[in-house]
Order: structure tokens, then C-alpha cells, then sequence
């Protein structure tokens, strides 16, 4: 590759990571609300457990809302998108060209494979000892590492619903893959342990 087009594919990944990163942060809140949205409203078999109400948020948000916007100053990027922001990235997400329309179209290609997989059940560490990459050695099948390509699935198919609502299935499979994430009965197993779900 020569000097400038080598220089022009760096600025192009650079412009991708920075919009991703920028993406990612701003969907943190609304994702956590969007699969709360799910989940507390799902039937799970899973043990009960407190659920945080919409009146406790609400009456949180009122205590706090002026304070919290005292620190953040009105330039600075925000932790969400309103609702008329997110179709505004969605367009923008649609009219990227280059190289950032090839990340774009392995994005959806991932949420579409995705959608379409059987979501993974529970396997204890003995059971995934030796069958997987993650699984090779004891002690790798009980941190059970499988666990973040879950997590990780999570978010890419909470933003595909958020980017493309014309694919009902990315939605669909994310209410699905919650629930069952929300099942497993432990996240890893050695020390540290992150405890029963």
C-alpha cells in the first residue's frame, strides 16, 4: 500500500473506532434500560429476585436529574441518544461508504448469523473440558470465558434492533439470549468467582 493510501485506510479505521466508541457509550444506558424493558417484563424460571421498578427510576430521575446535568456540560458527548438522535445514526449508519460500509455490513452480517444460531445453553466446565478453544485446560473451562461471546452477542444484537427495526429477529433473539443468560446458573467458576446469577 502506498505512503497516502496507507495513510487514507488509518484515518478511515480511526474515523470507524472513534464512531463505534462514541456509539458504544452512548448505548450503555439506553441498552441497559432496553433489555431491563425484557427481562422485567418476560417470565423467567430463573429464581425471583428483586427487580427494580420504573417507579423507583422515575423517582430517582427526579431526585438527581439536575444534579447529574450540572456535571455534565452541554458540549460534551452524552451517555444516550433521544429518540429523533438514534434515526439520525441510523441514517448515518446507512450512508457510510468505504471501508466503514464494509465494518457495517459485518456488523449486520453478525447480527444476522446471530439471529439465526441456537443461542448457547449452559455447559458446566467438565462438560465443555477439552471440546472448545476456551475449554482446553481445567482451569480455563471453569472461568468460563464462553460466557463473554454471550455478553458480547448481547449488545451486538440490542444495537442491530436499535439500528434496523425492520428486522423484527434481532429483537426477538435478544429477549431469548437475555432470558437464558439471565438462567445460567453461575459466570465462571475459579477464583475470583463471580457468584451464583
Amino acid at each position: 500500500m502506498a505512503g497516502n493510501e496507507c495513510n487514507d485506510y488509518k484515518r478511515g479505521v480511526m474515523r470507524m473506532v472513534s464512531f463505534l466508541r462514541d456509539f458504544y457509550f452512548r448505548l450503555c444506558l439506553p441498552l441497559a434500560g432496553f433489555l431491563g424493558f425484557y427481562v422485567g417484563g418476560a417470565q423467567s424460571s430463573a429464581a425471583a429476585w428483586p427487580k427494580i421498578q420504573q417507579a423507583e427510576v422515575q423517582k430517582s430521575l427526579q431526585e438527581h436529574d439536575a444534579a447529574w446535568r450540572q456535571k455534565i456540560p452541554p458540549h460534551q458527548s452524552r451517555l444516550f441518544f433521544s429518540d429523533q438522535e438514534w434515526s439520525e445514526v441510523a441514517k448515518r449508519v446507512q450512508n457510510l461508504t468505504g471501508r466503514e460500509a464494509e465494518l457495517r455490513k459485518l456488523f449486520f452480517d453478525t447480527a444476522d448469523r446471530l439471529a439465526s444460531q441456537p443461542i448457547p445453553a449452559y455447559e458446566t466446565p467438565e462438560q465443555r473440558l477439552g471440546k472448545h478453544n476456551d475449554s482446553k485446560t481445567p482451569w480455563r473451562a471453569k472461568a468460563e470465558l464462553w460466557q463473554r461471546d454471550v455478553g458480547n452477542n448481547i449488545l451486538t444484537l440490542a444495537l442491530a434492533a436499535k439500528l434496523d427495526a425492520s428486522k423484527p429477529a434481532y429483537a426477538a433473539k435478544l429477549h431469548d439470549m437475555v432470558l437464558a443468560a439471565c438462567a445460567y446458573p453461575v459466570w465462571g467458576s475459579t477464583p475470583p468467582p463471580m457468584g451464583p446469577n
